[in-house]
């Protein structure tokens, strides 16, 4: 049953109306023409950014610059403390544990740089122990190693100290092919 333009169909209870009526508080209008001369204009394919056209080259490169900023906050945070230092071509760490009335203190020496063939004689890793910064001989623990000649090889170094309430840090001052470094690791950390 056709019915031409603004023509009413009314059922028993139930009315349609034509878009134009008045009796219709909602009215709809749709033209494919109006919608399709409504269309932007064209733009020269010049006048687009580069991240415009690559909308999924932006969100990439946006995850990646998220990350790195993550990754910098978490080493900051929870990345080696400040007790590991690079000395020449070595790399120090310092670690401690007190147990009873001791503090029991760990230096280990890795060689990072390249690696070292020709042995010197004589050439080792110096290191002097202590719970007190300018701690006097007495109470200090010295100790000595050869150096590691090849790239990934370590020396440890170890020495247990008498604890003292008043040392708050353990220090280590680690001597290295005539470079030196000072090294302290808080009481918190062991």
């Amino acid at each position: 049953m056709a019915r031409g333009k603004g023509q009413e169909r009314t059922r028993e209870g139930d009315s349609w109306e034509s878009p134009g009526s008045q009796r219709s508080d909602l009215s709809f209008h749709y033209s494919r023409d109006d919608r399709l001369s409504m269309a932007a204009a064209p733009k020269p394919p010049g006048a687009q950014g580069f991240f415009r056209r690559h909308r999924s080259l932006l969100i990439i490169l946006a995850d990646i610059a998220i990350l790195m900023i993550l990754g910098l906050v978490a080493l900051r945070f929870f990345g080696p403390p400040a007790s590991s230092a690079r000395v020449g071509p070595y790399s120090a760490s310092l670690r401690g544990l007190q147990y009873g009335d001791v503090v029991f203190a760990t230096l280990t020496v890795r060689r990072v740089g390249a690696d070292n063939q020709a042995e010197q004689p004589g050439q080792r890793v110096f290191v002097r122990f202590a719970l007190r910064r300018n701690a006097p001989e007495s109470e200090s623990f010295f100790d000595s190693a050869p150096p590691p000649r090849l790239k990934g090889q370590e020396v440890v170094l170890r020495a247990s100290l008498p604890f003292d309430e008043a040392g708050e840090r353990v220090y280590a001052e680690v001597q290295v092919e005539e470079r030196s470094v000072r090294l302290s690791l808080p009481k918190s950390a062991w």
